[in-house]
């Protein structure tokens, strides 16, 4: 020990290995955990999102700064949408396109790993579990998918 090489942080990597695991549980019907590392989905690919495109008292974004926001996707979502990079047509809305990670639908929580202790009273459903692999597996492809420089 002591001497192994830390590798430099990736969200993008991180984003896709998440989601790839997600999907494996999602699978194999471990609804619960898949739908915590759903959620993770969103907060990486926002990580991603600030640390390429955003800046944050006029400096581009650290990953210590990255980091602080620990697991607050809130908090994420805001910073995310002051970016202001991506064109109109690729436009992210979370409350209606994520809402079952970001809000709370049918008044149950959203997303947070404070639950990952089994108090989430939907993570173990199923259905509610395919809405979170639905949302995080479109937010990837966006991701993945969004290539273009801001002008």
């Amino acid at each position: 020990m002591g001497t192994e090489k830390k590798l430099d942080t990736d969200f993008l990597a991180t984003m896709n290995r998440m989601n790839l695991s997600g999907r494996l549980l999602y699978n194999k019907k471990a609804y619960y955990t898949s739908c915590y590392l759903y959620g993770y989905v969103l907060e990486t690919g926002l990580k991603h999102i600030l640390q390429k495109y955003g800046t944050h008292d006029g400096m581009p974004y650290t990953i210590g700064d990255l980091k602080g926001f620990q697991h607050n996707l809130a908090a994420l979502i805001r910073e995310a949408k002051q970016v202001n990079v991506f064109p109109e047509e690729f436009e992210v809305d979370f409350d209606d396109d994520y809402s079952y990670i970001c809000t709370n639908v049918a008044g149950y929580p959203r997303w947070d790993p404070r639950y990952r202790y089994g108090e989430h009273p939907m993570w173990e459903s199923a259905d509610w579990c395919y809405h979170y692999a639905v949302e995080a597996g479109r937010f990837a492809k966006f991701i993945n998918n969004y290539r273009e420089e801001p002008e």
